[in-house]
């Protein structure tokens, strides 16, 4: 029996093993089956027990790479939020950090889509479906990581879903984490802003005068209504130049801003001066998240400034001082009304012409009077100059106008009649399209034209003819014609010389000897002296034009007994004497 049992063991243990290997090689575990064998104390006996309380076996597993996971983040850097999104065509920014627990490098991917997906090789992640927002730099384990979403794409909404990923770099088993929205503010989704439209630029309140603001207005749309409707800006430019960051590239007119997004305006003050025109400008929108309008901006309108009248100040008659004329056949006085302040708020060089008047205070119409060299005198254009305009960014300039005053203009001061009065001047200054402006002399008390009393006596010589010693000249009188030759009534005052025999005597012919009268007479006594001139109330008006005012003097003389036969020579004199209380012919 004992032979026969070890027999049937020697005889079986190749098919033992064969069949432990094959459970090895199916099961895809390996043992080790170890079979003692001891030698019974009798020949022919195994010892079953003993060998079975020492059998052992190996194990092995193949344990699969774990993917990394997120330790912060994944968060949107900067955040996103309804009041402040991301602008289409913007950035926005993804960050995170990572651990593996194998300590291997990993990278950062954000998608639109739900799955990340990894190669064999090492290399960088890729998204499974969706669009892939960006991928970061490979990183150590625990190294935080960052990625950038540029040109942001229109998602159709105000809010852009993404998911986060993150992957090693595991040779051969590259694993990526379950995705990830982060939290919070930070978290997805990220919210994006979409352009305004600038539909319609205007100018709202137009046609001012230099110097008074227009309102140009801009009409908007903007689709997006996260956090409220978007605030606009309106920019408004001389050129078709304007940027977000950098603004204008010319010169800004006006700027402003609105919470109501369908509108937004701004004031612009226009220069002085400025030309009466219309001003061609552009405008430009942004929103309150600093995207510029996608369409209409660069759309351009125009400003009306209006004509406005020149204005004079500073006006000055004869530079303030009083005038003394000329008398009658003398060359007329030259008289000059300035102003050296012609302003006109589109620009000097809008000043066309010029007027002035010189007037009497007291003539009716004042600056507006009728033409009379008494009284008014009325400077026309053409001996009016505008001078002292730099060019169309200056608004002043200077005018002169010059007039001569006939010697019988009317006096004002205090010998005249016309005492209370003084001269005064205007001057008008007329723009291009015919607007006027008046400046009036403002002295107080005005220019004073003095009184001027002169005389003329037409004839040469007083023409007593032939009168015998002894006798006068009776009835026979002879005349001197006294013209007034100024500005005043007058008289005038006589006185002679002794008569000299042929000029030089010593035989004369007395003074006292001559009779004078403003109406003739029948010669009886002489009244005329060499010291004491007499009066002649002739009354002579005041000339009010160039005619001839005069009145005549009557002439008688006697020549005393015992003169001698000759012809005898004197010089009488005629001496004007202002009469205040005739006829001034005042208006």
């Amino acid at each position: 029996m004992a032979k026969f049992l070890q027999k049937k063991i020697k005889h079986t243990l190749p098919i033992i093993v064969i069949f432990c290997l094959l459970n090895v090689i199916v099961l895809g575990f390996s043992f080790n089956l170890n079979l003692n064998f001891v030698k019974p104390a009798q020949k022919g006996f195994v010892n079953l027990a003993a060998d079975a309380e020492a059998a052992t076996a190996t194990t092995s597993v193949v344990v699969k790479n774990s993917p990394p996971h997120f330790t912060a983040g994944p968060a949107e850097s900067p955040v996103s939020s309804s009041t402040s999104p991301v602008n289409v065509g913007g950035s926005i920014g993804f960050t995170g950090t990572a651990l593996d627990d194998e300590g291997d490098s990993y990278w950062m991917i954000v998608c639109s889509g739900t799955q990340a997906t990894t190669t064999v090789d090492g290399q960088p992640p890729s998204c499974v479906s969706g669009t892939q927002f960006c991928l970061s730099s490979k990183a150590s384990s625990t190294v935080p990581v960052s990625c950038t979403y540029n040109n942001v794409t229109d998602p159709g909404s105000e809010m852009q879903i993404w998911y986060a990923f993150i992957c090693d770099g595991h040779w051969g088993d590259q694993r990526c984490s379950v995705q990830s929205q982060g939290a919070g503010d930070s978290g997805s989704p990220f919210y994006v802003n979409h352009a305004p439209q600038l539909t319609h630029l205007y100018t709202s309140s137009d046609n001012k005068d230099p110097g008074v603001a227009v309102t140009i207005t801009a009409s908007t749309t903007d689709s997006d209504v996260q956090g409220g409707s978007d605030h606009m800006s309106i920019f408004v430019c001389s050129s078709n130049s304007w940027t977000v960051g950098g603004g204008c590239g010319d010169t800004e007119l006006c700027h402003g801003s609105s919470s109501v997004a369908t509108s937004v305006s701004c004031d612009y003050t226009t220069d002085v001066p400025q030309m009466h025109a219309a001003y061609t400008y552009y405008g430009f929108i942004k929103d309150w998240h600093n995207m510029a309008a996608s369409t209409g901006n660069g759309t351009s309108s125009v400003y009306n400034v209006n004509n406005v009248a020149p204005t004079v100040s500073n006006v000055t008659l004869n530079s303030g001082n009083n005038i003394t004329l000329n008398i009658k056949g003398a060359s007329e006085v030259l008289v000059l009304a300035t102003s050296s302040s012609v302003t006109d708020n589109n620009g000097c060089t809008d000043l066309s012409t010029a007027t002035s008047t010189i007037y009497l205070e007291a003539v009716s119409g004042g600056n507006n009077c009728g033409a009379n060299d008494n009284n008014c005198y009325q400077i026309a254009t053409d001996h009016c100059a505008i001078s002292n305009c730099s060019g169309p960014s200056s608004a002043t300039a200077s005018i002169t106008c010059s007039t001569t005053l006939a010697f019988f203009t009317m006096p004002t001061d205090a010998s005249s009649v016309a005492s209370t009065s003084s001269w005064y001047a205007g001057i008008k200054a007329n723009d291009a399209l015919g607007l006027k402006g008046l400046g009036l002399y403002n002295t107080l008390n005005g220019v004073e034209v003095i009184s001027s009393a002169a005389l003329s006596v037409d004839e040469n010589t007083i023409p007593y003819g032939t009168v015998q010693a002894g006798t006068n000249t009776g009835a026979d009188n002879a005349s001197t014609t006294v013209v007034n030759y100024g500005n005043t009534p007058i008289d005038t005052a006589v006185s002679g010389e002794d008569m000299l025999k042929n000029h030089v005597g010593p035989e004369i012919i007395k003074i006292d000897n001559q009779q004078h009268d403003k109406n003739p007479f029948s010669f009886s006594a002489g009244n005329t002296s060499s010291t004491t001139p007499d009066t002649v109330t002739l009354g002579i008006a005041r000339p009010i034009d160039q005619s001839d005012v005069s009145a005549e003097i009557y002439w008688g003389i006697r020549v005393p007994a015992g003169t001698p036969s000759a012809t005898f020579y004197g010089v009488n004199t005629f001496t004007v004497v202002l009469n205040k209380y005739d006829d001034w012919q005042y208006p």
